[in-house]
């Protein structure tokens, strides 16, 4: 809703079926030859075969640990999880002038009022606002109806509610509002990762004021490394995975060496190659599909947490997407010291974690005999390139988003531009198609015929090297 000058517009709309639908487990679609679920290549689906059953059942094959026998278990993991994160950071007093002039705030409070996290300043000291936050949500939904959006001047405040959680978004910046729930959404997302749907439900049903930092303890620092990515990171706005270039038979020999390690592995439902931000590769138990908001839910734990490099780590972890009621079981670890890349492999299986450390041995000795771990570091390091170096020098900066993959390559900034005030002066062209989207950054001189005949010219060398950029086919187990 645009801003009006000088004014107050409160945006308000009933919830729909589509929020709710939101934490849907997926299970049992026919994405083709797709390995990574996103809302996009769903929707492509849909429209090919509307047969196709988009909504979860929640009745997978693979069942994720949802038993009441094992609840306490399964609490007591969750705690030691949380324990192994770093601790909390330093937060600046609310009434400081820097936390005034932030341009973008987030909040977590429950449906009481009660403060959960706070992006900037001590939760401490939010009672009273948050209360004020509580009161403008109740009061709207006394009238049967929900608050979304308050416009302002420059600013607007963005809310997601999600019983038993109230989450707040503000900014002084260019983005809209739907840019601003897809970012709440991310919050959620991350905090049913620690804690399930339904561990989250029963705590509040128990006691509606209960404080919920003491179950979260340490994994506020998930939360704001997570909002920090935001700044930086276009995968989250793209609802797609970038992916480190590597030629296809590099990649093909890497995921025929996890995959014939872990075949005869009961119940390994995902695996999981990174390297820092990018993804190698993706295996996974067939019909079953992980999507790419999972994804970076894995990606922001293994970049969050140092002490990941150090040692392998077990963990219970939910992937909302998936299936937010329940945790899958996490072997991670780095294959070698001083070796960036990460291999999470994820179970409903809670006590295998030796036998995955053993096939995570295996995994590694095949890829040294390969070679595929210096092709992997090689790769880390000319990834970063620009648009001159692959021939077209008219564009500054341009990032492609295949819809069908659920995958985006991209390219750096390059100086003069390189600068946030800079990046204004650039003409941008933005082309939309049911399979792909593409944007692209041009001089501020250049002419529309120069920067259509580019884009052509980039496109061509997308397709031809597509093999490298994209993972196009994964083995299934």
């Amino acid at each position: 809703m645009a801003s009006l000058p000088s004014s107050v517009s409160f945006s308000l709309e009933a919830p729909s079926a589509e929020d709710s639908a939101l934490t849907s487990d997926l299970s049992k679609m026919d994405l083709g030859n797709c390995i990574i679920a996103t809302d996009d290549n769903i929707n492509i689906t849909e429209e090919e075969d509307r047969n196709t059953s988009l909504s979860m059942s929640k009745k997978n094959d693979v069942e994720v640990e949802e038993d009441e026998e094992e609840e306490e278990e399964e609490e007591e993991e969750f705690l030691d999880a949380r324990d192994d994160l770093s601790p909390n950071l330093e937060k600046e007093s609310i009434t400081d002038k820097e936390w005034r002039c932030q341009e973008k705030h987030f909040f977590v409070l429950s449906e009481a009022g009660k403060p959960i996290y706070s992006r900037h300043g001590d939760e401490n000291e939010l009672a009273s606002l948050t209360a004020v936050m509580q009161a403008l949500v109740s009061f709207v939904q006394d009238l049967d109806d929900s608050i979304k959006c308050i416009s302002f001047d420059d600013a607007q405040i963005s809310f997601l509610i999600k019983p038993p959680l109230i989450l707040l978004g503000t900014t002084r910046r260019a983005e809209s509002h739907s840019q601003m729930i897809t970012q709440l959404t991310y919050i959620y997302n991350q905090i049913l990762s620690v804690l399930t749907l339904k561990q989250l439900n029963k705590i509040f049903e128990k006691k509606k004021s209960y404080d919920l930092r003491i179950m979260l303890g340490g994994a506020e620092r998930l939360l704001t490394h997570l909002i920090s990515a935001f700044q930086t990171d276009p995968s989250f706005m793209l609802n797609s995975v970038r992916v480190l270039h590597l030629p296809s038979s590099v990649r093909d020999s890497i995921s025929n060496a996890i995959h014939m390690t872990l075949s005869k592995t009961k119940n390994v439902v995902f695996v999981v190659l990174m390297a820092e931000n990018h993804l190698v590769t993706l295996i996974r138990m067939k019909q079953y599909y992980i999507h790419s908001a999972d994804l970076h839910i894995l990606f922001n734990f293994v970049n969050s947490s140092e002490s990941l490099k150090n040692s392998e780590s077990w963990t219970p972890i939910c992937l909302p997407k998936f299936n937010s009621n329940g945790f899958l079981h996490a072997h991670v670890s780095y294959l070698k010291e001083d070796v960036p890349v990460c291999l999470l492999m994820l179970t409903v299986q809670k006590d295998i974690f030796f036998e995955l450390s053993e096939a995570k041995k295996k995994i590694v000795g095949i890829l040294e005999k390969n070679n595929a771990i210096p092709a992997m570091m090689e790769s880390l390091k000319t990834c970063h390139f620009d648009a001159k170096s692959i021939g077209v020098p008219e564009i500054r900066h341009f990032l492609y988003k295949s819809k069908v993959s659920g995958q985006f390559t991209s390219t750096t900034y390059s100086p003069p531009y390189n600068l946030e005030e800079d990046k204004r002066r650039l003409n941008i062209m933005c082309w939309a198609t049911p399979t792909f989207d593409i944007y692209a950054t041009f001089d501020p001189l250049t002419s529309r015929i120069v920067s259509i005949n580019a884009v052509n010219k980039l496109l061509r060398w997308i397709k031809k090297e597509e093999g490298s950029l994209f993972i196009n086919s994964a083995p299934t187990f």
